[in-house]
């Protein structure tokens, strides 16, 4: 099941977007797959533009904080209670674990940004040390 259509039931369940199933849920997950996919382009150019990859390396790890955030209103995202004992937190669903992914994404966009910035100042330091740039 693609990313999209599993947020989209998400969303689908939360109580205040029940009437809202039409187009606006549908361009509501075309527009934010959009997004996801211009940032994963920032993130690929990181070896060739190192600033490009520092702003992808952000956005990568601000964007799943609004999926990750469903842990938090989605009962859906809990095991539900059928009569064992092991349900609810610290339970996660199918669903829930597939959100839980999302952690593994930003460890990731943590090590872009590091590596970008690493790269950046470095590039300042060494035009600094022949003469390209003055001290800031």
């Amino acid at each position: 099941m693609p990313p999209q259509a599993t947020i989209s039931s998400i969303v689908r369940r939360q109580p205040s977007h029940q009437p809202v199933r039409g187009s606006i849920l549908h361009t509501s997950v075309q527009g934010l797959g959009t997004v996801e996919l211009a940032i994963a382009v920032l993130v690929l150019f990181n070896p060739l533009s190192r600033r490009a990859g520092l702003i992808g390396g952000l956005l990568s790890f601000l964007t799943p904080v609004v999926t990750l955030s469903f842990l938090i209103s989605t009962p859906e995202a809990w095991v539900p209670a059928l009569g064992d004992a092991q349900h609810g937190f610290p339970y996660l669903s199918g669903m829930g674990r597939l959100i839980w992914k999302d952690t593994i994404m930003m460890a990731g966009a943590v090590g872009v940004m590091a590596d970008s910035a690493r790269s950046i100042l470095d590039e300042r330091a060494v035009d600094m040390l022949l003469g390209r740039r003055s001290a800031p």
